[in-house]
C-alpha cells in the first residue's frame, strides 16, 4: 500500500512538473525583455538571470524541453507502475496512462501556459533560479542537442531576411492596432510607423535633382513671382527662394512655404 501511494505521488509531482516547465517555456518566450533589462540595471538578479536565458534561449528552451520530456515520460513509466501495484497486472494500462494524458494536457500543459502568458514577466522571474540551475546540470546533454539542431535547421537560414520582413510586418500590425484601440493617436501612429520605414528609404528618394529647381529671388514681388511660376508650370519644378538668383544652393525657404504663410516676401 505504501508504494502504490508513494507511486501516485510521484505521478502528481510529474504533472506538477510538467506544468513548471510548460509556463517557464511560455513565461521566457513572451516575457518583456526591455523591462527586464531596465530592472537589471537597477540591481534585480532575478531579472538578470531572465536576461542570461533570453540570451542563449536555445539552450534555455532545450533545458526546458528535456526537462518537461523527462518528467512525462516518468509520469508514464509511474502510472505503469501504478496500475500493475492495483491490479495485480498491466491489461488496464491503458486506461491510467488516458487519465494521465488527460492530466498531463490540462494541468501540465494548457492552464499553465494560459497562466504564463498573462503573468509573462512575474513568472520569469520567480522560475529563472530554477531553470538557470537545470541549465548548467542539463549542459552536457544541451550542447549535444542544440548542436544537432543547429546542423539540422542550417539549411532554414537562408530565411532569416524573410523572417525580418514578417517582423516588420507584425511590428506595424501592432501599432494599427494600438491606434485602433485608442492607445495611441493617428498622428504617433504615423511618427512611429514612419520611423520603421525609415531605414527602407533612400535619399534618391525624396531628393529633388538639381535641375528640377527653379532659383526665385526672395526679394521680388509676389507677381513677379506667380509670373515665373506659371511660365514654367508645363514642368514639374521646386522653386526655393535664394538670397541671390545666382547662388542656388543659398536657399532662404520654399515657394509652399510661402503659400502657407511661413516665409514673408
Amino acid at each position: 500500500m505504501n508504494a502504490l501511494i508513494l507511486t501516485g505521488i510521484g505521478i502528481i509531482i510529474c504533472v506538477i512538473l510538467s506544468g513548471v516547465f510548460s509556463a517557464a517555456e511560455m513565461a521566457l518566450s513572451s516575457c518583456n525583455r526591455v523591462r527586464m533589462e531596465n530592472e537589471a540595471e537597477d540591481g534585480s538578479k532575478k531579472a538578470a538571470r531572465v536576461i542570461k536565458l533570453c540570451d542563449d534561449y536555445d539552450n534555455a528552451l532545450s533545458t526546458i524541453l528535456l526537462s518537461n520530456n523527462l518528467v512525462n515520460i516518468a509520469a508514464s513509466a509511474l502510472s505503469t507502475v501504478y496500475i500493475i501495484l492495483l491490479t495485480g497486472s498491466d491489461d488496464k494500462n491503458w486506461l491510467i496512462t488516458a487519465i494521465v494524458t488527460v492530466l498531463i494536457i490540462i494541468f501540465g500543459e494548457t492552464i499553465p501556459k494560459i497562466l504564463a502568458k498573462k503573468h509573462a514577466n512575474s513568472l520569469s522571474r520567480g522560475m529563472s533560479g530554477f531553470i538557470i540551475f537545470l541549465y548548467y546540470l542539463l549542459w552536457p546533454l544541451n550542447f549535444i542537442v542544440v548542436a544537432v539542431t543547429g546542423f539540422i535547421t542550417k539549411p532554414l537560414d537562408k530565411n532569416a531576411h524573410e523572417d525580418d520582413e514578417e517582423k516588420t510586418e507584425e511590428l506595424q500590425a501592432i501599432i494599427e492596432t494600438a491606434e485602433g484601440e485608442g492607445i495611441i493617436d493617428s498622428d504617433q501612429s504615423e511618427i512611429v510607423a514612419a520611423a520603421i520605414d525609415f531605414s527602407d528609404v533612400s535619399a534618391s528618394d525624396v531628393m529633388t535633382a538639381r535641375v528640377d529647381i527653379e532659383a526665385i529671388d526672395i526679394d521680388d514681388p509676389v507677381g513677379r513671382i506667380m509670373k515665373q511660376v506659371a511660365k514654367g508650370s508645363d514642368k514639374d519644378l521646386t522653386y526655393e527662394f535664394v538670397e541671390d538668383e545666382k547662388e542656388i544652393d543659398a536657399v532662404a525657404g520654399l515657394l509652399e512655404e510661402l503659400l502657407d504663410g511661413e516665409v514673408e516676401l
